[in-house]
């Protein structure tokens, strides 16, 4: 972004408002820099709004002066997704920058306190109590140091996704020991270590506030979880601790299942993806008993096996607040379901619920129908990966017509084919408040969409529906289906990617969601879609006025054929995305593209187009 760009603005800025709203239109791109749309009430407005294109490598240091001064005067700043909130009761900076603008802006932020006054800063901005701070892909911890050291009120820290040298953080844990007012801590993806969860241990002993610990993704390992369980003693405040994927096993258990008895205020605990056994299941199990406000437990991905999930189970059945239990592909046999079934008949506030990935085996195929129909309060249910029998599936879906309070259902890769399509349409009419349903990967032909088309008589409210990688087709049978559509007056998101969909088929589909007053997102990805009748294609996408994304990828649609869709694309004024990849569409063929539709973010010709 030019430095003479942003003076631009800001001479702007002093114009008379119905001046600046003549020179300047809502839609305007200049030298650029592609504006906020709301940019004409920029004068009265909170927020500020610059996007740097991403192939910009400098950010001028009185660029970024200049932002925050706006924003210490009043205003807000928003550079590339990050946002600025601002209410009468806090203020808070949020700056999400890439990694080579990093360090400006953080030496922006600790020249404004040196300006300032490091005690009178946080003061300063808007007298508030909220200072929250993010950078995306900084590992110059120098400049963040500074600002964190001089930031008594700050609230929210989040660093997730940086990779921080281990000298960078002694001079940052430092920092952070004089935060006594932290609350949130995001250190997710940041290459934690033993030696790092060492120097944060020692920072958490004098953050007394937080509330908020997220260390996913990191490689904590048992001994470097053992440290950041000492540090939890100092946290008696801790509600979220989120611990996913950070190669724990039965050892680091045992340390965590020792700091989590201790936070009786704990209401959200996430260890999935790691390496917790049986052993280390009960251990934890024997803790979480205490954590009687506990409302959301993520276990999944963990072998855990019928021992683990016992414990478990046996722990919970005393955490009487427990809403969400996630836990997809454990290992769990019939025992583990048999006594989970039975201890959480004892939660009256149960509502979400995932067994993903734990395959209907043995005698497991006769727990399952037990333990659904028994949760008739149940609104979030994910059941995909079990591939039950033809028995067993049919026991299941009638056990699931008695969970009519159901939101959201996940039956994915399930193999229910056509057969099972006609006994979900003959059990789940019932489910009148369903509003998302995921069929992905079922073998679905059309003869099972003719019968879904009936299901969906009963489920009015649908608004997500996922039937991507079928074998729908486009025959009679399936256009009974398409004809469906045009009375879900509520459906946002259509996902039909592969399946096996020619243009006549397609256009049939389209002729129908046209009537779809709320349609927004469509994915007609890897189907056979060509140039033949893309005028008549397009010229009915466009009739769907709500549309904002269309994803084409992986058709059979030539250049010409990607500019004719354009053409007629260019009258849906509200489409704000469009993937054109995998078709026969060159570099020149994708600029002529984004002309036409130059309000229109376009994905087609390579990965660095679809970065742009």
């Amino acid at each position: 972004v030019p430095l003479e760009a942003f003076a631009a603005v800001k001479m702007l800025l002093d114009f008379d408002k119905d001046l600046l709203i003549k020179v300047w239109p809502k839609d305007r791109i200049i030298q650029g820099i592609r504006v906020c749309k709301q940019l004409a009430l920029l004068r009265s407005s909170s927020d500020i709004l610059l996007k740097a294109h991403s192939r910009v490598q400098t950010f001028p240091i009185e660029v970024i002066e200049d932002l925050l001064r706006f924003a210490r005067a009043g205003g807000g700043v928003r550079i590339g997704v990050g946002v600025v909130n601002d209410s009468s009761t806090s203020f808070e900076l949020l700056v999400e920058a890439q990694r080579w603008m990093g360090s400006t802006i953080c030496g922006a932020l600790a020249k404004v306190i040196d300006i300032i006054g490091p005690v009178e800063a946080p003061q300063r901005w808007r007298g508030t109590q909220s200072l929250s701070l993010l950078l995306t892909g900084y590992d110059e911890m120098e400049s963040l140091s500074y600002v964190v050291a001089n930031s008594p009120q700050l609230d929210n820290l989040d660093l997730s996704g940086n990779i921080i040298r281990s000298d960078a953080w002694h001079r940052l844990a430092a920092s952070a020991e004089k935060s006594s007012s932290l609350t949130k801590l995001n250190l997710s993806s940041t290459e934690i270590g033993v030696e790092e969860a060492g120097n944060l241990l020692c920072s958490l002993k004098h953050c007394l506030s937080l509330r908020t610990i997220r260390l996913n993704g990191n490689c904590l390992g048992n001994l470097g979880l053992g440290f950041i369980a000492q540090g939890l003693a100092f946290c008696p405040r801790l509600r979220t601790l989120t611990l996913s994927s950070n190669e724990i096993s039965d050892y680091g258990a045992e340390y965590l299942a020792a700091a989590v008895g201790q936070c009786d205020d704990l209401m959200v605990l996430d260890v999935s993806n790691n390496e917790i056994g049986p052993a280390g299941a009960s251990q934890l199990a024997r803790s979480l008993q205490y954590c009687t406000k506990l409302q959301d437990l993520d276990v999944s991905n963990n072998p855990f096996h019928d021992e683990g999930v016992t414990a478990l189970s046996e722990a919970i059945s005393g955490c009487t607040h427990l809403s969400s239990l996630n836990l997809s592909s454990n290992k769990i046999t019939s025992i583990g379901f048999s006594c989970l079934s039975r201890e959480l008949e004892r939660l009256t506030s149960f509502s979400s619920l995932s067994l993903r990935g734990n395959p209907l085996e043995g005698d497991a195929q006769y727990e399952w129908p037990r333990l659904i129909s028994n949760q008739r309060g149940l609104t979030n249910l994910d059941l995909s990966g079990l591939k039950p029998d033809a028995h067993s599936l049919s026991e299941l879906l009638e056990a699931l017509s008695c969970c009519t309070a159901l939101i959201t259902l996940n039956l994915d890769k399930n193999c229910l084919g056509n057969d099972g399509i006609v006994c979900f349409s003959q059990h789940c009419f019932r489910l009148s408040e369903l509003q998302v349903l995921r069929l992905f990967s079922n073998q679905i032909g059309s003869e099972g969409a003719a019968y879904l088309a009936e299901t969906l008589n009963g489920i009015s409210k649908i608004r997500v529906l996922n039937l991507c990688a079928n074998r729908i087709g486009c025959d009679i049978l399936a256009t009974q289906l398409f004809q469906r559509f045009r009375y879900c007056s509520n459906l946002i998101r259509l996902l039909m990617a592969g399946n096996s969909l020619f243009s006549d088929g397609a256009i049939s589909l389209v002729a129908n969601l046209r009537f779809c007053a709320n349609l927004r997102v469509l994915d007609l990805s890897a189907n056979f879609i060509s140039e033949q009748d893309i005028a008549t294609f397009g010229e009915l996408l466009a009739q769907c006025t709500t549309l904002q994304a269309l994803w084409l990828v992986d058709n059979l649609i030539d250049e010409d054929g990607c500019i004719r869709l354009a053409h007629e694309l260019a009258s849906n004024r509200g489409l704000r995305y469009i993937d054109l990849s995998g078709n026969s569409l060159t570099l020149d063929g994708a600029k002529v593209v984004r002309e036409i539709l130059p309000s229109t973010e376009l994905s087609g010709h390579n990965d660095e187009e679809r970065n742009d």
